[in-house]
Order: structure tokens, then sequence, then C-alpha cells
């Protein structure tokens, strides 16, 4: 007698290979904990990124615009200023004195605090020897979003510069047409950088010497005073570093050497 040998598959095979295949609820909940946590730990250093990113933005932006400055005072065969908006702007008397139209202007720069600067200075070539006309050479221009020149490096409320210790300092009785292009127009007092003939820094001057500049640039938010309304008003703008005091313990300062009126970009380095 031949013996025939039969297998008989398993009636459970199928479902075993199938639950193979497949995954538990505790499993997935095991999988959507483990993404929570990594992007809990992840999305701070994206932020980071963004707010590095910012940064960069801004010391480029200001670095170019005072290379431009330094050139076209060279060029030019002039001085050329690169004035700075601070609190002096929300003098309420000074505002009085302007027309309608420019009232609106000085309005608008209530909100550029510490972040907006144009530059000013020699109009076209072909101006009357000894009687240059003079203009603003750029609109008025505004660092990136969260980024600021840190307000410890200004003086009082009203614009004028501390006499030691600080990043910027306004030539004896320099008063900016405000916002007129020519030097007709009305006048306030603003903190600025001065580039001679030369291209030399000739604003940070200390007795019968010169100093480098430093713009000392810090992470945070400014917030313009405001009305119920939402309009702006005369008043300083309140300003919050993120974290607070960054612009001493994450520097990222531009110094400018008097001698070439050169800008460079000075950092923090991690040892």
């Amino acid at each position: 007698m031949k013996l025939i040998s039969r297998t008989t598959p398993s009636k459970f095979t199928g479902n075993f290979r199938r639950g193979l295949l497949a995954f538990t609820l505790i499993e997935l909940l095991l999988v959507i904990t483990i993404i929570g946590m990594l992007a809990a730990i992840g999305l701070p250093h994206l932020k980071g990124w963004g707010e590095a990113n910012s940064m960069t933005a801004a010391t480029s932006q200001l670095v170019a615009d005072l290379s431009y400055a330094r050139q076209k005072a060279i060029s030019s065969r002039s001085s050329v200023y690169v004035v700075f908006i601070t609190p002096a702007v929300v003098d309420s008397g000074f505002f009085t004195t302007l027309s309608a139209s420019d009232k609106s202007a000085h309005s608008n720069l209530l909100s550029g605090q510490y972040t907006t600067y144009a530059l000013y200075g020699p109009g076209s070539v072909g101006d009357q020897p000894g009687r240059p006309t003079r203009k603003y050479l750029t609109p008025w221009k505004s660092l990136p979003e969260k980024v600021f020149i840190a307000p410890s490096k200004f003086g009082n409320a009203f614009g004028r510069m501390a006499i030691t210790d600080l990043a910027l300092r306004p030539a004896t009785n320099f008063v900016v047409p405000f916002p007129k292009v020519n030097d007709y127009g009305r006048k306030m007092s603003l903190p600025c950088l001065i580039f001679d003939s030369q291209g030399r820094l000739v604003s940070e001057q200390s007795g019968s010497t010169y100093e480098n500049a430093v713009i000392p640039l810090t992470r945070g938010s400014i917030f313009p005073a405001r009305d119920a309304n939402g309009g702006l008003l005369f008043q300083p703008a309140d300003v919050q570093e993120t974290p607070p005091g960054n612009s001493i313990s994450n520097k990222n300062h531009i110094v400018i050497d008097w001698l070439t009126g050169r800008a460079r970009v000075e950092r923090e380095e991690f040892k």
C-alpha cells in the first residue's frame, strides 16, 4: 500500500499573515507620540532659523546702504549723511509747523522708530560751485521685521545722542530737512552718520580724533503708541528685546572703520 502524505494548511495561516501587515492601536499611538515629541523639539529651532535669516538680511541691507553712502560721498566729493529715525519724531510741536502733506509723511515715520533710516546728500553734478542742492538719496528704508537698532545706543527721548559710550553721534547742530528735499524745508534734529568727500567716517569724533562707529542690532518687537482707533500717537514706541538683553548676549554689530569708511559685521563666536 502506498502512503500519500498530505499537508493540511492551518485555518489560522491567512489571518496570522494579515495580522503581521497591520498596526495595533497601541503602536499607532506610540508613533504619534514620538512624532509629537520630535515636533516639539524641532519647531523652536526652526523659529530660530527664521530669526537668524532676518538678522542676516538686516546686516546685509545696512552694510550695503552704508557702502553706497561712502561711495556716493567719494563720487560727489561732498558729505553724505545716513539719518536715523528715533523718538525725535514724536515732537508734536514740530508737527504743528508742517503742511498737511508733510504731516502725513511725518506721521508715517512714527512707526519707524529704531528701524528706519535714509541717505541724505548732494544732488546732481551740475550744481553751481559752492551751492549744491541737497536731497534724500534714498526713500526711508526699514530693517526687516523683528530686527532693530538697540535703543541703548541712542540718547534721550528726543533723539540726541549721549556723549560717552555710544555708537552713533550726531554732527554738532546738524539738522535734517524733514521731510522736504531741499535746504528750505522744515528742519528737525536727528542722529546721523557722516561720510566726508574722501569716504571717511567723520561723525564719530572725540576731541581732535575720530573713532569707529558701532551699530548694534537686536531682535524683538517695536510697538508704536496708538489710540483706541489704532491711530499713531506722538509718544515714544515701546521696545521689547526678545530675549531681553540679546543685543549684549548675542552680539550682532556693524562696525564702520572711520579711516576707510568701510563697514563690516561682527557676530558673537561660539567657543
